[in-house]
């Protein structure tokens, strides 16, 4: 009886510590005023997640409260590189490989190309690259057995160059049709902090940022709701043939809308799609949802240890005043 009676009373501790926490739930400004690229918003939700959405992007994580501190912590991206293949009936002697994020650092592929014993890993992008474009692109000749990914050597103060983690994926499902990505580390965003105030919070070497509402029109709570639910490592995605798009709901289990066709590996909109639009880019094509494929994540496998640098890239980009 003692026991149970002691039981109860912790409960009702932590009921009451959890009712008593404040509520800070809401919008914060975290842009830098007078500069439109500087725009963030901090969106604290009362499940106890959060986002950030800037200028090209966003972060999303959760937040606790300790000592009068409310502690973010964002989610922490998996890997440095993914991919995601299909087979591509339209392709019979190549594989395509579209390449997301690539220009955030210096990074290097390879298809299977080797030199005295050693793979080849080639320059994805020029150095610096800039007035860059989308999408990027390229064909390699036949089913590549085996792609492998390294991002730039780091040279720590005072000691040799050591080279980055190599990512291998074998392409086992002979699939000819490629998405790959590079989520560069400096993304992997650090925890970071505020200070409970009577007015807001308070961030470090700031002014106290007052709390505005959330937002309340149905695009904005999609919005949020699509951070939150991000996968950062998700088993497959989804875009239009123009790689723009991505399909907001999963067009596989969406029956009212979509049918799968056998003969395009695709998912077609009954409704609006218009036969062989794939070929033809229209002014809109980078939002269309008329048509989506589906690219089913490949795993890493092995790890290449030595390598030599192919330094001519596969895409330049330059400004027309640098060329």
């Amino acid at each position: 009886m003692k026991n149970a009676l002691l039981s109860i009373l912790m409960i009702c501790s932590l009921c009451s510590c959890a009712q008593n926490e404040p509520d800070i739930s809401g919008t914060y400004d975290r842009g830098q005023h007078g500069d439109p690229q500087g725009f963030a918003d901090l969106f604290v939700l009362k499940n106890h997640t959060f986002a950030i959405v800037f200028f090209g992007g966003g972060v999303a994580g959760t937040w606790k409260i300790e000592q009068n501190q409310v502690i973010f912590t964002p989610y922490v991206l998996p890997q440095t590189f993914a991919i995601y293949g299909r087979h591509n009936p339209d392709l019979t002697d190549s594989t395509r490989m579209a390449f997301m994020g690539f220009t955030d650092d210096q990074t290097f592929v390879n298809t299977g190309a080797n030199q005295n014993g050693k793979a080849v890993m080639k320059r994805v992008f020029n150095p610096n690259p800039n007035c860059l474009d989308f999408p990027n692109v390229t064909k390699f000749k036949g089913i590549q057995q085996q792609i492998s990914f390294v991002n730039a050597l780091y040279h720590p103060e005072a000691e040799p160059a050591v080279p980055q983690e190599t990512y291998t994926f074998g392409n086992t499902a002979q699939y000819n049709d490629f998405i790959s990505y590079y989520y560069t580390p400096k993304k992997s965003y650090r925890p970071f902090s505020a200070s409970l105030t009577k007015g807001g919070l308070q961030f470090r070497g700031d002014e106290i940022t007052a709390k505005k509402p959330l937002p309340s029109r149905k695009e904005d709570l999609e919005m949020l709701n699509s951070f939150q639910q991000n996968d950062l490592n998700p088993p497959e995605v989804q875009f239009n043939p123009y790689y723009g798009g991505e399909a907001k709901t999963d067009v596989t289990k969406d029956n009212l809308n979509y049918t799968y066709n056998k003969k395009k590996n695709a998912w077609i909109s009954q409704l609006n799609y218009t036969e062989g639009e794939e070929y033809t880019k229209s002014d809109d094509a980078f939002n269309q949802r008329n048509i989506i494929y589906v690219f089913k994540a490949i795993k890493p496998v092995t790890s290449i240890k030595t390598y030599t640098i192919d330094e001519v890239p596969l895409f330049t980009r330059l400004c027309p005043e640098d060329k």
